[in-house]
């Protein structure tokens, strides 16, 4: 719908209205992360249990925030609270959103809302090892396989007795992820940021028919993510993975605009994280021995009950996780879970994220930090802690939660909210609308005559079929696909599904004529 000036002020003063309530709401203190450099991991031994992790933000530009924060507050936790030495951390992540002019905090990334506090920075002390250009599926591939990087050199060395984390957070389609280079090229054979299911499949085979793991945990953020496993991931393979959605639904973005992404008194102008990945990164946290409680996430645990012990730090299995998150992230998307359930039956957090409890030093150094908050917030907080409930607080994240196909257009229609008298503010938003107008109108040419339409679960792609489409409408004079057009490629692998009788591959080559046809005359 096309808005124009006046229509957007006679409402705008409503609206604001309605949100200041939102507003009041959105008190967060800081988790402090401490530095814990006691604990390495180091070592020669080959018979004695090691831990890695491998973490991918697989996108680019300041809309796409979200994942940087995401991969950034991942790495903190690992690192500082998880017992991980940096060294067993390799991080990918195309490291523009921090320095990105939009973002009204410049050199600073935050995962949480805080509107009265400094909040989190998560990007203070996040290592990025992969920048750029070297964020590339070749690159993340030989980093999982141990093959050496000419650019960076650090990959995994993991060996039998490796414990494995790896994260990924990104857009996706059925059966792909998405990485943000290198830039594709007109004529290329296949789109090199294109990361197919079968691709993926054929690496984590490499590494268990080469002995580079003993088990290994995945997490993926991405729209049908749980289509990178479905009809992929067996149960033999000692893998586990949980996934933010289906096969065929959308992953959420959350603490979007335009007033669930504030931090001292500033919008960040996007979605602070992922539906998913907020909420099992909390739910770590929640994990930890902490001396403070965030408003926004309080503890889940109860008052102890006199003589009650405390419960271990980690000792959540994966599988209490999983249905912990499966909550809290319904009915936004369906989080999956694959492979091994064996191990999210008998492993734990503290096999995987919180590899070791706080010592006394960091505890110490916790204590200190908190103690510089000025009195005027403590007392805030003393005073309005009764307010922020668990249910309070999911409330707010899935109130401001956005399908992450709209982020950009939500992004665009909150700056409006903000900037109700600004002609460049209706201009941006419109121009959206009326490009993804024509994404519609030449998606419904080309698929107008499709008579397989309905992707899901069961579908079975034929990968070979299903790049061969992509391949065929990057290389004619339509646009690369971006985060909305890519919601049209699950019509192009229901094309691709059991592609093997004569009826199919014609029905094929009359999809690949249509796109030729239509992309030519929408360029004219």
């Amino acid at each position: 719908m096309m808005l124009s000036s006046s229509s957007i002020k006679k409402y705008a003063a409503v609206n604001c209205c309605c949100y200041g309530i939102a507003i009041i709401l959105l008190l967060s203190s800081s988790v402090v992360f401490a530095a814990d450099d006691a604990t390495n991991y180091n070592n020669d031994d080959d018979d004695k249990i090691n831990h890695w992790a491998v973490i991918v933000a697989g996108s680019k530009g300041y809309d796409n925030y979200r994942h940087q924060a995401d991969t950034c507050h991942a790495y903190n936790i690992l690192r500082t609270s998880g017992g991980y030495s940096e060294d067993r951390i390799i991080h990918m992540a195309y490291d523009d959103v921090a320095t990105d002019k939009r973002n009204p905090y410049y050199g600073q990334v935050f995962n949480r809302p805080s509107m009265f506090g400094e909040g989190t920075d998560v990007y203070a002390n996040c290592t990025i090892d992969y920048k750029g250009e070297d964020v590339t599926k070749e690159n993340l591939f030989n980093v999982l396989k141990g093959e050496a990087v000419e650019e960076v050199d650090k990959v995994l060395r993991s060996n039998h007795n490796s414990r494995i984390f790896f994260y990924f957070a990104d857009h996706g389609a059925p059966g792909l992820l998405q990485m943000p280079a290198p830039k594709r090229t007109k004529g290329e054979e296949n789109d090199p940021r294109m990361l197919f299911a079968d691709e993926l499949h054929d690496v984590f085979k490499y590494m268990h028919n080469n002995s580079l793991y003993k088990e290994m945990v995945l997490y993926i953020e991405a729209c049908e993510s749980g289509s990178m496993f479905e009809n992929h991931l067996e149960d033999d393979m000692n893998i586990y993975a949980v996934t933010a959605a289906d096969s065929d639904e959308s992953s959420w973005g959350t603490y979007c605009g335009p007033f669930g992404n504030w931090v001292h008194h500033k919008s960040i102008r996007t979605c602070l994280g992922d539906l998913f990945s907020v909420n099992f990164l909390e739910n770590i946290e929640d994990q930890e021995e902490k001396t403070t409680t965030s408003l926004l996430r309080p503890s889940r645990k109860k008052n102890k009950i006199k003589g009650e012990k405390k419960k271990k730090k980690g000792k959540e299995t994966l599988e209490d996780q999983y249905e912990l998150v499966k909550e809290e992230t319904y009915p936004k998307s369906t989080v999956m879970q694959f492979g091994q359930m064996s191990i999210a039956k008998k492993e734990y957090l503290s096999d995987y994220m919180l590899l070791s409890d706080n010592n006394e030093e960091q505890q110490k150094e916790n204590d200190n930090n908190n103690n510089k908050q000025n009195k005027w917030w403590s007392s805030l907080v003393m005073k309005s802690s009764l307010l922020f409930t668990k249910e309070n607080n999911n409330n707010i994240k899935l109130s401001s939660a956005v399908n992450s196909r709209d982020i950009r257009l939500h992004n665009l229609y909150s700056n409006i909210i903000l900037n109700p008298f600004s002609d460049d503010a209706y201009d941006e938003y419109n121009r959206e609308i009326q490009e993804r107008n024509r994404v519609d109108t030449i998606m419904e040419q080309i698929l107008l005559t499709t008579t397989k339409t309905n992707y899901s679960s069961k579908t079975t792609i034929d990968f070979n079929c299903y790049r061969e489409l992509i391949r065929a409408y990057g290389n004619s004079l339509c646009d690369d696909f971006t985060d909305y057009s890519m919601k049209y490629l699950k019509f192009f692998a229901a094309e691709c599904s059991d592609n093997d009788d004569s009826n199919n591959k014609l029905s094929l080559m009359a999809t690949k004529d249509r796109i030729s046809r239509v992309c030519s005359y929408s360029s004219e």
